[in-house]
């Protein structure tokens, strides 16, 4: 365990669009600030709210409904779901995921792969797994 960590957000701004990505996260006002209005949030959910593995991940990760509420409230239109673990590979989960995040957030949902490319604008595809 590390006792401390600095983790890192970065918000780019261009003509097409803002994408925003958080390093390894817990909830965090600032990344609310970071993320208001954004066209893509790609975050990390590295576990399913309320199987986290033990009181010191609180602070440092989100479960997946955490991160919905997040996306809720900046206002972000495309969520990327990021740095995700195993359990998320078990046949169902990722469609209940999905189903869990869309009662609480309105906007796209995905989940990252290795050499994705999501538009910042244009047209999107509705909550795509």
């Amino acid at each position: 365990f590390q006792p401390f960590l600095v983790t890192l957000g970065f918000r780019l701004t261009t003509p097409e669009g803002v994408f925003v990505y958080s390093g390894d996260s817990g909830p965090a006002e600032s990344m609310h600030v970071l993320a208001r209005d954004c066209d893509v949030l790609v975050h990390m959910c590295h576990y399913l709210s309320g199987t986290n593995y033990s009181p010191d991940f609180s602070h440092s990760c989100m479960g997946h409904l955490e991160l919905a509420e997040l996306a809720r409230d900046a206002g972000v239109k495309n969520l990327v779901l990021t740095h995700i673990t195993e359990q998320f590979d078990r046949p169902g989960l990722r469609e209940r995921v999905v189903a869990d995040i869309s009662r609480i957030y309105g906007g796209n949902i995905f989940f990252g792969e290795d050499l994705m490319e999501i538009p910042l604008k244009g047209p999107q595809n509705d909550r795509l797994l």
